[in-house]
């Protein structure tokens, strides 16, 4: 960056601002400096967002993770009651789960 800076300074310094040239070239260079510290501006603010996207992926990843062993605690603590073969109703234990 220093030395875009010092190559617009030495063209300033051959066209005077008093000049049409020179002020002219003056409000470029102004905005050429404007635009190249926007653009590292820019670039660190999505460099910034990868990481935090980056973050988040892995929070969540991990948060689904955590999930899915609860699901599998659950399914293994759910005790479904067996299949009991009768004819009747009124044959069915009480505890039968229906």
């Amino acid at each position: 960056m220093s030395g875009l800076r010092d190559f617009l300074q030495d063209i300033d310094r051959r066209y005077p601002p008093n000049t049409d040239f020179g002020y002219i070239r003056y409000l470029n260079n102004e905005h050429i400096i404007r635009l190249i510290e926007e653009n590292q501006r820019l670039k660190y603010e999505n460099s910034e967002l990868k990481y935090e996207s980056e973050r988040l992926k892995i929070e969540f990843q991990d948060e689904i993770e955590r999930l899915k062993i609860d699901r599998d605690t659950l399914l293994k603590l759910i005790t479904i009651p067996p299949i009991i073969k009768c004819n009747n109703f009124s044959d069915l234990p009480e505890n039968a789960g229906i």
